[in-house]
């Protein structure tokens, strides 16, 4: 670390004989440091909340984890998830019935979506009763 340094004597030491030399330094206070002020953290918004309606799934679900690989310019443009009708003329959805569905057994059982993070329970959870109270376009 360097210190600041103040000339204190451009004068000689006597033990040198006279002859000319380097002036006397000596190190300068530091500043008291100042302290920061204490940040308060910024709060988080509340996540949105995840609902049994396809706009809620829609918005949560299908669009940041399927959609990316499931619409008409991808590498499965039959498996469309940007709207709802296109969502349910996949094929992969049975109104009714999730258990008989495409969309919730490959995602229930980890095999959906690739390349993004698995569904959680709660999304899991939801995404089955939206499927089992109708796959209403709500």
């Amino acid at each position: 670390m360097l210190f600041p340094l103040k000339v204190i004597s451009s004068k000689a030491p006597e033990t040198n004989n006279g002859s000319d030399s380097e002036p006397i330094l000596e190190p300068e206070p530091l500043p008291e440091p100042t302290p920061e002020p204490i940040k308060e953290p910024i709060p988080e918004p509340a996540p949105e909340s995840l609902e049994a309606t396809f706009s809620s799934i829609h918005k949560l679900i299908l669009v940041p984890k399927c959609a990316s690989c499931h619409n008409p310019s991808s590498i499965r443009p039959r498996e469309d998830y940007t709207d709802f009708r296109s969502t349910l003329t996949t094929g992969k959805i049975i109104p009714g019935n999730a258990e008989g569905s495409e969309i919730y057994k490959e995602c229930s059982s980890g095999n959906m979506p690739i390349g993004s993070a698995p569904l959680t329970a709660t999304e899991l959870t939801v995404l089955k009763a939206w499927i089992n109270n109708g796959a209403q376009d709500n």
